[in-house]
């Protein structure tokens, strides 16, 4: 959670500048000297995980504050999520708007393979994959698992995310390290509805071939 501090820590960078730190009082008569003091409490790890927390949060006017002081819009937590994973993840669209503006890159990957895009198709927002697919994030990256965005899609039963990862161009006909596709996971899960959507994406994929 972002506390009230945090804002006023903020408040102090835009008058002190990127060479000052957070300042703990709002009061009006601080000055740049009283912040500049303030500069060893707050180390560049503890202001990461602030714009981590941000982007988790959708707290737009703390990214923007953060990135304005140069903090690195690919930064990653232990997990290796970055804010745009993060934030994707938690259906901000217009935070990942303004990340991507801002430098993030799309389709970084965390510690297991995942990217945002995978995330999003787990979540089922369709927006948010869109506009990942259009600032370039394939659709048919795997994780270290093998698994892919449409695997996750059919595993939960998105079938809006499922329809629209087909428009873009998934494979239903890739595997995991079990061997399992997304046409199978969905079988197994007992999800008819995707299953077809699957079945109908196969056979029009053979036909063309």
């Amino acid at each position: 959670m972002i506390s009230h501090k945090i804002l006023l820590l903020l408040g102090a960078l835009s008058v002190a500048g990127p060479s000052a730190s957070f300042a703990q009082s709002s009061n009006s008569s601080q000055t740049v000297k009283d912040a500049g003091a303030k500069q060893a409490q707050y180390s560049r790890e503890h202001l990461n995980k602030i714009f981590l927390d941000a982007a988790e949060q959708g707290r737009n006017d703390i990214i923007e504050g953060l990135v304005k002081q140069g903090i690195n819009p690919n930064i990653k937590n232990e997990k290796g999520y970055t804010p745009l994973i993060l934030a994707a993840y938690n259906e901000h669209l217009d935070s990942v708007e303004l990340l991507l503006t801002h430098g993030a890159k799309p389709c970084l990957a965390d510690h297991a393979g995942n990217t945002a895009l995978m995330g999003v198709a787990f979540k089922g927002n369709v927006a948010i994959l869109n506009r990942l697919a259009k600032a370039g994030c394939s659709v048919n990256t795997q994780n270290h698992a093998g698994q892919t965005a449409l695997m996750m899609a059919a595993l939960f039963g998105r079938n809006e995310v499922v329809k629209t990862l087909l428009e873009l161009g998934a494979d239903p006909f890739l595997k995991d390290a079990k061997g399992e596709t997304a046409y199978s996971l969905a079988q197994a899960q007992r999800t008819q509805s995707t299953v077809a959507i699957l079945q109908e994406a196969q056979a029009k994929r053979l036909m063309r071939k």
